[in-house]
């Protein structure tokens, strides 16, 4: 399970989220908020492999990545595309439905997420992804994830679930 937490930059229009996948995993993705949805503009990653030394990957996306249109409703679709510099990044999204979920940060109503991400160039592969994202946080609070991903002669895969623990005080 993860751990979430946010620190917001008051003078911008961008959001910084650290993520801990604990105890080997720990990302900081940077999000713009525009009138039309949420953009990915950064994705940080320190991790761990087994007994490897750590491994860090900072992608800047140019431009910026739609991760969610807005506003949210029930049936919508939206497709984004973005490059890292060495990578094509596309992605894809739906909003399934609505409901209430109960996680270790409270109970929210939530819109539920489907996406896919696939990368193409230096790094391969693709994410899907199912989050149940909180319009009044501007992010979710669960998220499961199927990843495979290849970069050089590394891969990478992973299947998980992660839940908000805390919200910014």
């Amino acid at each position: 399970m993860g751990d979430i937490t946010a620190v917001v930059h008051e003078e911008s229009d961008e959001t910084v989220f650290d993520y801990s996948y604990a105890p080997d995993h720990k990302e900081r993705r940077i999000f713009a908020y525009r009138a039309d949805g949420m953009y990915m503009t950064f994705v940080g990653a320190k991790f761990t492999c087994g007994m490897a030394p750590p491994q860090t990957s900072d992608e800047t996306y140019d431009p910026p990545l739609l991760e969610y249109r807005s506003p949210l409703a029930v049936g919508i679709t939206w497709e984004g595309k973005s490059s890292t510099g060495s990578s094509t990044v596309t992605s894809s999204g739906r909003v399934l439905r609505r409901e209430r979920i109960r996680v270790p940060a409270g109970t929210f109503d939530a819109f539920v997420v489907e996406s896919r991400t696939d990368f193409t160039g230096d790094t391969e592969g693709h994410a899907l992804m199912t989050d149940w994202l909180v319009p009044d946080l501007g992010i979710w609070v669960k998220q499961t994830a199927a990843i495979d991903m290849k970069r050089g002669s590394a891969t990478f895969q992973s299947n998980y679930t992660s839940e908000l623990v805390t919200t910014p005080k």
